[in-house]
C-alpha cells in the first residue's frame, strides 16, 4: 500500500489485484492492470505532490496518472536490489525516476526513458528524494553520509556526515533545508548549500571579528568586515 501527498488516493494490492483509491469517497478509481511478462509489481511510490504513481516490477516501472489512473510512461530498468532494500523515487509532476543500480544510483527522464545521470558509490543506498524544483537529489547511505547532488551536472551540491546510517532524507519545500534521519533514531536539519549556511551564520551574528581576532584565526590575511551590515 501507498499513500499520496494530501491522503487523497491510495494504492492497495493483493495477489489478485492492484487499485487506486479516492480517499475523500471511498470510491475505486481504476484497476491497475499488471504487466504478466513483468511479474507482480513489489513497490508503489507517489511523487513528492501527489500526481504520479510509479508501480515497480522486474524490471519494468510504470507510471500512472494520480487522478485518473492513466498510464503515462512505462520505463525498462534494471532496479539493483541490493542490501535488502528497495529505495526508489519519484520527483514532483513525475519529471525524473531515481533508483540503485548495481555500484550506485542513477536517475531517468520518465517521459523518454533515459537514463540521464549515474553515480557511482559502494554503500548500499538507504534513502532518495527530489527537491520541490527538480534540481536536486538527496541521498542517505550506509557509510554515515547525507549528499545533495546537482541532477543535470551530476555534480555533489552538499556532503553532510553523520555519526550513524543515514536512512532517510527529506528536502523542505523551499528546498532550502534537508531533514535527515539516522538508524539511531536522529534527526538533523541542515543547509543544502554553502551560501544558505553563511546566511545562517549572518543571521546569528552580531558583530564581525576585531582585527586581533581576525590575525588570530587567518593569519596574515588582510583584514575586511565579513558582513557590511555589522559592526
Amino acid at each position: 500500500m501507498a499513500v499520496a501527498a494530501g491522503s487523497l488516493r491510495v494504492v492497495t494490492a493483493t495477489s489478485q489485484e492492484t487499485l487506486l483509491w479516492d480517499t475523500k469517497s471511498a470510491q475505486i478509481v481504476t484497476g491497475l492492470d499488471q504487466d504478466q511478462d513483468a511479474g507482480p509489481w513489489r513497490i508503489f511510490i507517489f511523487s513528492r505532490d501527489g500526481t504520479r504513481l510509479a508501480l515497480i516490477s522486474g524490471r519494468r516501472v510504470t507510471v500512472v496518472n494520480a487522478t485518473t489512473g492513466n498510464v503515462v510512461s512505462q520505463l525498462a530498468i534494471d532496479i539493483y536490489q541490493g542490501g535488502g532494500t528497495d529505495v526508489v523515487a519519484l520527483s514532483p509532476a513525475g519529471k525524473y525516476l531515481a533508483a540503485p543500480i548495481g555500484g550506485g544510483f542513477a536517475v531517468w527522464d520518465v517521459a523518454t526513458g533515459e537514463q540521464i545521470t549515474t553515480w557511482r558509490h559502494d554503500a548500499v543506498l538507504y534513502a532518495l528524494d527530489f527537491s520541490s524544483d527538480n534540481c536536486y537529489l538527496a541521498t542517505g547511505t550506509f557509510d554515515n553520509l547525507a549528499q545533495v547532488w546537482n541532477i543535470e551536472s551530476g555534480e555533489e551540491v552538499a556532503r553532510m556526515p553523520q555519526e550513524n546510517v543515514v536512512v532517510a532524507t527529506s528536502f523542505s519545500p523551499s528546498g532550502r533545508w534537508l531533514g535527515i534521519r539516522t538508524l539511531d533514531g536522529g534527526v538533523h536539519l541542515s543547509p543544502v548549500t554553502t551560501e544558505l549556511l553563511i546566511d545562517e551564520a549572518r543571521s546569528r551574528l552580531t558583530r564581525n571579528l576585531n582585527e586581533n581576532e581576525w590575525g588570530a584565526y587567518l593569519g596574515n590575511e588582510p583584514y575586511n568586515k565579513t558582513f557590511l551590515t555589522l559592526p
